[in-house]
């Protein structure tokens, strides 16, 4: 029974091997379908379920399910292209994820396999699908073929036109941003409870009849010079920023919520933001065509492999 078990093991191993390489040279040529069924739909809803917290909407569970298109869509392209036979790295640890795999148990501190053993398990790994199975791999070589699409598009200057067009439609880049500075009293939760916008709002009262006010310790110190609204948001967030450079000049306001707690704000001095500064801008808008070339170029190139 034993060699019995034995040849219908490799009769397995052997059938396998065939269906894996029959299934890869499709995949390289492009003809395997790419299949959306129940099982995929549950595992997209699975996905959602952990980025969202919840069960994702039907829209949602759509986009989420087109992702995985365009990934697999990406990875066809990348073996296409061969970029996982270029890349050492993806040949390096398919062979050795086999070689783990055939060792016999303790063998995984065996010394590393020879160039010509490591190709023969690599060739092995492939005809398996080991692959497409595992996420670094694909990751990696998705990557790849998305930077190798982008950068195509992006080997040509931008033209003058391209240029101009892009600084009349963002007349506001390339500017010094507007500034504010600002005096706080922090009214901490942690310390105070649910008391502390209570209290932040009878500091306000007392200092709006000239009485004196203090708040709690905090990072931030009280007194901020002149800031952009995006270094404040840095410190205590967006919204808080909005609501600074939103504030009435020379008076105590509040309370503001910050990612931290609870402020009272004065602003005692604002800039508003600068004219537009053309060498910067046009370095800025030199980036900014390259990146929308490129990302143009792989949504056209996903639409087209998505027609097929």
């Amino acid at each position: 029974m034993a060699p019995l078990r034995l040849l219908l093991g490799f009769f397995g191993l052997g059938l396998a091997i065939f269906a894996g390489d029959r299934l890869a040279a499709s995949v390289r040529a492009g003809s395997a379908p790419i299949v959306i069924g129940a099982a995929e739909r549950a595992e997209a809803r699975a996905e959602g379920l952990a980025l969202l917290g919840r069960t994702p909407t039907a829209p949602e569970l759509e986009a989420l399910i087109d992702a995985r298109v365009a990934d697999e869509i990406l990875y066809r392209e990348a073996l296409a292209r061969g970029l996982d036979r270029e890349d050492r790295g993806v040949r390096r640890r398919l062979a050795r994820n086999l070689a783990f795999l055939r060792a016999p148990e303790g063998g995984a501190d065996a010394a590393p396999p020879s160039p010509e053993l490591e190709e023969a398990l690599y060739r092995d790994a492939l005809a398996l699908g080991m692959d497409r199975t595992d996420t670094v791999v694909r990751r990696k070589l998705v990557q790849r073929v998305r930077l190798e699409i982008e950068s195509e598009a992006r080997s040509a200057e931008p033209t003058e036109q391209e240029l101009r067009a892009w600084l009349e439609a963002h007349p506001d880049r390339g500017a010094p941003p507007a500034r504010a500075a600002f005096r706080h009293l922090f009214f901490d939760p942690l310390r105070r409870g649910p008391r502390a916008e209570q209290d932040a709002r009878d500091a306000l009262a007392l200092l709006a009849r000239g009485g004196r006010a203090a708040g709690d310790g905090c990072f931030v110190p009280a007194d901020q010079p002149l800031q952009s609204a995006s270094f404040v948001a840095r410190l205590l967030g967006t919204a808080f920023a909005d609501a600074v450079f939103e504030a009435p000049l020379g008076d105590w306001t509040g309370p503001l919520r910050s990612s931290l707690g609870w402020h009272l704000v004065h602003v005692g001095e604002r800039e508003r933001a600068g004219p537009q500064r053309l060498a910067a801008a046009r370095a800025e808008a030199r980036d900014a065509v390259l990146a929308e070339r490129g990302a143009a170029a792989l949504e056209r190139f996903l639409a087209q492999r998505r027609a097929r």
